[in-house]
């Protein structure tokens, strides 16, 4: 799918931005995002790159895909964050862990917004079936559990114990 993104020109003092079209999903780097962040500030990022109500060809999807670079990216840029934005950073953190627990455990509880409760799982919407529920925590436990790093053991019983606590409530 052609998208139009924005991409950073810099040239000398001055800074513009100027619409180019790219495919987003597949184009959209760390450096892109990190070249909006510093040439026009965290709104200008936050707007560009992680719209509100919009996942495909964002910067979500990307953090949730686990990559450390991109994880990165997602902390920094919640230092900057608010409502939606917030959310969706976390909720993508909360994906990576599925499948990337070794690179999201060391922001567990580092600041308020990563918090183990806003981190340690994805989106699980109530509305799906119990089982269904079940299995994707039992999902996120697993690959939580499977980190033997002793350097992360506080971040992994945090999850742990928080995942515990959401699963006694589905019973």
């Amino acid at each position: 799918m052609i998208r139009t993104c924005h991409a950073i020109t810099r040239v000398g003092l001055f800074v513009s931005a100027s619409l180019v079209l790219i495919s987003c999903e597949r184009n959209l780097t760390v450096a892109t995002v990190s070249a909006t962040l510093e040439a026009l500030g965290p709104r200008a990022a936050l707007e560009t790159h992680f719209p509100c109500g919009k996942y495909v060809g964002t910067a979500y999807p990307k953090i949730a895909s686990g990559s450390a670079a991109w994880i990165s990216l997602g902390e920094r840029m919640l230092q900057h964050s608010d409502g939606c934005y917030t959310e969706g950073i976390q909720a993508s953190l909360g994906q990576a862990m599925v499948d990337s627990a070794e690179n999201v455990l060391p922001l567990v509880n580092t600041t308020p917004l990563l918090a183990a409760e806003r981190i340690c799982l994805p989106f699980i919407s109530s509305e799906l079936p119990l089982d269904e529920q079940r299995r994707l925590l039992a999902k996120s436990k697993k690959s939580i559990a499977d980190v033997v790093a002793p350097s992360l053991n506080t971040q992994k019983e945090a999850c742990l114990s928080f995942i515990s606590e959401i699963e006694s409530r589905l019973e």
